[in-house]
């Protein structure tokens, strides 16, 4: 019984940004850039979609490195990377779209999608920002 209970009281990280992350290689699915004053995004300028020309991936490992492969359709990049637990913002360095802090919006099993550019939880009503979201999927 004893046995029982300490196994299932065992806590792994099955469940934790990290674990997913590091779940084999991303695949680049999307990118938009969206365009605000403040917090009220211009509707005169919608989202701009840039086209993907080619496969690129990243692959986050536990070592706490990462490597992007086929940026811009033709370099390797090659970095590292951090979770801040706190406020789910992904800092790497080395990798040219997640240069800057990157905020995690949607983390699981199949899908990523991070926000970059202005991402400051503090701004003035005038300030105008860019916001660019990447979208990741695991190719099958």
């Amino acid at each position: 019984m004893l046995i029982l209970l300490v196994n299932s009281c065992k806590k792994d990280n099955n469940d934790t940004p990290a674990y997913f992350l590091t779940q084999g290689k991303w695949q680049l699915a999307s990118v938009q850039i969206f365009h605000f004053v403040g917090d009220v995004q211009q509707k005169q300028t919608k989202a701009d979609t840039v086209l993907i020309n080619c496969t690129q991936t990243v692959v986050f490992k536990n070592d706490n490195t990462c490597t992007f492969s086929n940026f811009k359709c033709n370099n390797t990049l090659n970095g590292s990377w951090q979770i801040d637990p706190n406020s789910l913002i992904l800092k790497s360095q080395g990798l040219d779209t997640l240069s800057k802090d990157a905020r995690i919006i949607t983390l699981g099993q199949y899908s990523l999608v991070v926000q970059t550019g202005d991402i400051s939880t503090y701004y003035k009503a005038t300030t105008v920002r860019n916001i660019t979201v990447y979208g990741y999927v695991h190719p099958n």
